[in-house]
């Protein structure tokens, strides 16, 4: 396979706006990914704005952004990123890895690991 990238249709109605901006945590928060927690001092992004006539505010650790921007080249919905990947995995057989893993950060490439292992573990013949 040339891409490892996961393709999700992501049609939203931005018709309001949107902030994205890096930020250093000064107290704990919960990715909107991963459901981890994002430890203070640690840099995440931080995405604020209305869409739909609504406020939203969406968090998202290192790692899950490191898996987004390598593998989810085509679009996402936020907070389904790592349900998307699994089902990816599961699709796949895991037969998706090549060249783009490296594109990871470190901890994201384990965490990919992680959710790799667990695919094999429950879904073996």
């Amino acid at each position: 396979m040339e891409c490892a990238c996961i393709y999700v249709d992501a049609e939203h109605d931005y018709s309001g706006f949107q902030k994205i901006r890096m930020v250093t945590a000064r107290i704990y928060h919960i990715c909107d990914e991963c459901h981890c927690v994002i430890e203070p001092r640690t840099k995440y992004e931080l995405v604020t704005g209305m869409a739909d006539g609504e406020f939203f505010s969406n968090k998202t650790c290192p790692e899950c952004l490191s898996i987004r921007n390598v593998l989810f080249c085509s679009g996402w919905f936020w907070g389904c990123v790592i349900d998307d990947l699994i089902n990816f995995i599961s699709d796949t057989d895991a037969d998706f890895l090549n060249d783009k893993i490296f594109d990871l950060t470190e901890k994201a490439r384990w965490k990919l690991f992680e959710y790799i292992e667990d695919y094999w573990k429950y879904n073996t013949d």
